[in-house]
């Protein structure tokens, strides 16, 4: 969550101590429990590394900082809660936000939208597209026009959920 009032950028980016812990290592006794005390004496590292996969441009680069480090439970599990502070540049581009958190996903891009409505219309978009391929592929499933063996399917099935859940991530 990021807010922008001129210049000034304040925001909070929540991270699983689990991502934090795979990549640069939180749970200094090994027991495989992190605390507050394995959090604390890594803040500067944790931040080092999460500002190190974010960016945010207005025309140019924003400056961030960590201005406060906590630590939350979400349903799945603990979470570093880096609340941010810095600044971009005045204009009147719009505001872009990259991360990456892992090497396998590559770089994430954002940028706002003009309105609910330019919104709106790409997710019904691709709801539409989404329908239409299935529809498709069931009636000619049905139709018996193209006979694929079930364990091409269901292999295939599974794997476009996995890289939904990988790009997801």
């Amino acid at each position: 969550m990021l807010n922008v009032k001129g210049q000034e950028v304040t925001g909070q980016w929540d991270i699983a101590l689990r991502d934090i812990d795979f990549a640069i290592g939180l749970d200094a006794n090994g027991d495989g429990d992190i605390n507050w005390g394995e959090v604390s004496a890594r803040h500067t590292d944790i931040a080092a590394w999460a500002l190190g996969r974010l960016t945010l441009t207005r025309g140019t680069d924003c400056t961030l900082r960590v201005a406060e480090h906590l630590v939350d439970s979400h349903t799945d599990g603990a979470y570093a809660v880096l609340r941010l502070a810095g600044s971009c540049p005045s204009g009147t581009q719009p505001l872009a936000v990259g991360y990456r958190l892992s090497s396998f996903n590559g770089a994430r891009r954002w940028a706002g939208v003009d309105s609910f409505r330019s919104a709106l219309t790409e997710v019904l978009w691709v709801v539409t597209a989404f329908t239409v391929a299935h529809s498709i592929t069931l009636s000619l499933a049905a139709l018996e026009i193209i006979e694929l063996p079930s364990r091409l399917v269901e292999s295939a099935i599974a794997a476009s959920v996995a890289l939904a859940a990988a790009n997801n991530l």
